[in-house]
């Protein structure tokens, strides 16, 4: 066996690794996808309603008020989608999107046209401290600080030194262009230490971690959960000799204001003062384009240790990138330095949720017909879900990102709710992943009928042939690998053809069989006329009458003879598509003498197929697959989406000798997800070799979400 076609191996086994991983077959799905609907070209009022819905789906993953389950976030979409598709101008645009994120109450927001940051402009004779009346002392922190560059800690004590013999405090935090606002942090932590007379914890940032989209009617194997994702608190320690002072700390909208100053604000410690609006100032914020505007929200929430947030400047001055004594900051600063107000006097603290509150998909059932807006509502809800937490977007043979414009086009097209159905159908076959379904729609139940024939089909070399005979009256009226010519007056090519847009596959085999599944299925009880060639070339009709009881997941062909053999080769043979784990001692003591193993894995395995790694783990391998969910959060500001990445181990298990002969798997188009990962893990054991036709090149956690009409994907 060792040397048979070797050239075939390698180019199976180059192909099943391929589609083990999910890649496609471009080429082959042209072929089956030539119904789908061509590109769309993009009007001005489409572009405004896909914009607001991916602006919409971001705000629903980061921000902080939609995950205590106060807002009905879904109907302020709705609400919106009309207006925005109207809304021809800046300002009228700017009305809709203030209005949809009214109910947020969110003190950054800000809708606006873009304009540029401006900075302050440190020169390079600015000094680091001058001395003001009363002994204040200004300390300006505007420009490079970083604890890397050279007399960086000489400083630090040159600022201590000064500051312990002045009466208040007051720090310019402003930065230049090219300063770099963490490095500020540094500074001051450096220097506190001195101003304090007991510990202070500083409040932390905390922001909405996705990582994947939970089940909304399934435990997921995916473990998917939305949770907060909260930073450190940094912690200020008295030095013997400390004195505390009065302190005022000027910021302006390119400040990262650093922690530490808003735990002495809310200590009764030190003042705030923001020059022009400043929304970052007090919290973690993001910026969304829309079109000539710019939207700016809160991304993200303050919270101190005792779980309070607050936080407010104390005063709020004009905008102005003047610098040193004369500045209108410090002169506002000096004012508040005389009053007799306290410190964070202002802030209304408020008690902060602990946990994020799940909230379902709504189904909106009764929605079996729905208006524009909903059905537009759909597709976005579909599109960024998919957009956020699909990971095979990259594989896919038309670019995801036409599929919200072109669908949302569609949808002001559809006449009924059976045309709304079938269009998200078609949406969702676009993932080309067999694992995708989309039901809970009576015209998506008639796409593939609600009963089956007594017949197992199979595509055989572009011809659907009779696999299995499923009761007494198909037995009778069939023989294995008969032809079918037509069901029901239509050929299979036609069929297929008529059906393809609708049904999800990884490649042209897995396109094969799932439209194969679906043939002749329709009402229960009727009955079909069926057109089938014998095998010796005649043509004849049969009848046969539809049954629930024959699902379209029909069971795979069993293969004939015992699960576990010895060939007379001295070839060991397992079907594991019959194989159950507690034959796996038996199996192994049969074919510990043999040269040769086959792996039939020409199925979907009983039970669990890894628990036979160990037996074949002659490399040592540890791992046997990564895994990679998506994740989305606000935290990391280089990155919208990300995916992180784990190591699958392989199960351990004590066996009394591994298997060392050559080790063989057989796969085709029903070798799928389980299965396929079962793949991984003997190729990485062993050095397994592939035979077969592809795989279904679907593999991977599952979950699910719910769109209007009860329709689950």
């Amino acid at each position: 066996m060792s040397n048979m076609f070797p050239a075939f191996f390698r180019q199976v086994l180059a192909s099943a690794i391929l589609c083990a991983v999910g890649l496609n077959s471009a080429q082959a799905q042209s072929e089956v996808r030539a119904t789908s609907p061509g590109p769309t070209v993009q009007s001005a009022h489409i572009q405004r309603i896909s914009d607001l819905g991916r602006l919409w789906a971001r705000l629903r993953w980061v921000h902080p008020a939609l995950v205590e389950g106060r807002i009905d976030w879904d109907r302020q979409l709705v609400e919106a989608l009309p207006a925005i598709s109207k809304a021809d101008t800046p300002e009228a645009q700017k009305a809709v999107i203030e209005r949809m994120m009214a109910g947020l109450n969110d003190s950054a927001l800000q809708v606006g046209q873009h304009t540029e940051q401006a900075f302050v402009s440190p020169g390079m004779d600015q000094p680091r401290t001058t001395k003001l009346k009363d002994d204040v002392l200004l300390v300006s922190l505007n420009d490079d600080l970083h604890p890397l560059n050279p007399g960086f800690k000489s400083e630090v004590e040159r600022v201590r030194g000064e500051a312990a013999l002045a009466k208040a405090l007051v720090v310019d935090l402003r930065p230049g262009k090219d300063s770099i606002p963490s490095d500020q942090t540094d500074f001051l932590k450096s220097i506190l230490g001195s101003l304090v007379i007991s510990p202070l914890a500083s409040p932390a940032p905390r922001y909405v971690y996705n990582r994947g989209w939970p089940s909304q009617s399934f435990s997921s194997s995916g473990t998917y959960f939305t949770a907060w994702l909260a930073q450190h608190s940094e912690l200020i320690r008295p030095e013997p000799g400390a004195k505390p002072i009065p302190m005022v700390f000027i910021a302006d909208r390119s400040t990262q204001l650093p922690m530490l100053v808003l735990a002495l604000q809310k200590a009764g410690l030190a003042y705030i003062i923001s020059v022009g609006s400043a929304p970052n100032l007090f919290m973690p914020i993001e910026t969304q384009k829309f079109d000539s505007l710019k939207v700016t929200y809160r991304s993200g929430e303050i919270v101190f240790p005792d779980g309070t947030s607050g936080s407010e400047s104390d005063r709020t001055i004009e905008a102005d990138t003047t610098l040193g004594p004369d500045s209108p900051a410090v002169k506002a600063a000096l004012g508040l330095l005389s009053s007799t107000e306290k410190p964070g006097s202002k802030i209304r603290w408020r008690t902060v949720t602990s946990l994020p509150i799940r909230e379902l998909d709504k189904t909106y059932k009764e929605m079996v017909a729905p208006t524009l807006a909903w059905r537009q509502f759909a597709v976005i809800r579909l599109w960024t879900v998919i957009d956020a937490f699909f990971p095979y977007k990259d594989l896919m043979d038309k670019p995801w990102s036409e599929a919200l414009p072109e669908f949302l086009v569609e949808m002001e097209r559809v006449k009924d709710g059976d045309g709304y159905a079938m269009a998200l159908a078609r949406m969702a076959a676009r993932l080309q992943d067999n694992h995708v379904r989309i039901t809970g729609h009576p015209a998506l139940d008639r796409i593939s009928g609600e009963a089956g024939l007594p017949l197992g089909l199979r595509m055989v070399e572009g011809s659907v042939l009779v696999d299995s005979m499923l009761d007494a009256t198909a037995t009778v009226a069939f023989k294995r690998w008969e032809e079918i010519l037509e069901i029901a007056g239509e050929s299979p090519q036609k069929f297929m053809e008529r059906l393809s847009p609708y049904v999800p596959a990884a490649n042209a085999w897995t396109m094969n069989r799932n439209l194969v599944r679906r043939m002749g299925r329709g009402k229960d009880g009727t009955v079909a006329k069926i057109m089938v060639k014998s095998l010796d070339g005649n043509v004849r009709e049969v009848v046969l009458k539809r049954s629930e009881k024959y699902p379209m997941s029909r069971p795979k062909t069993l293969h004939d003879g015992d699960v576990i053999q010895v060939l007379p080769q001295g070839i060991g043979y397992a079907d594991l598509g019959r194989l159950m784990p507690s034959q796996l001692d038996e199996l192994f003591k049969k074919v510990k003498d043999t040269k040769a193993l086959i792996l039939d894995m020409r199925g979907y395995p009983r039970g669990d197929a890894f628990p036979i790694t160990p037996y074949l783990n002659v490399k040592k391998a540890i791992y046997g697959a990564s895994f990679s969910p998506m994740t989305v959060s606000s935290a990391n500001a280089d990155a919208d989406f990300e995916a992180i990445t784990f190591l699958h181990n392989l199960p351990k298990s004590q066996v009394e000798s591994l298997y060392r002969g050559r080790v063989v798997m057989l796969i085709n188009e029903m070798t799928q997800s389980h299965a396929e990962h079962a793949g991984l893990f003997y190729e990485s054991a062993c050095d397994i070799t592939f035979i077969g036709s592809p795989s279904a090149g679907s593999n991977g956690d599952m979950t699910d979400l719910m769109l209007p009409g009860g329709i689950s994907v």
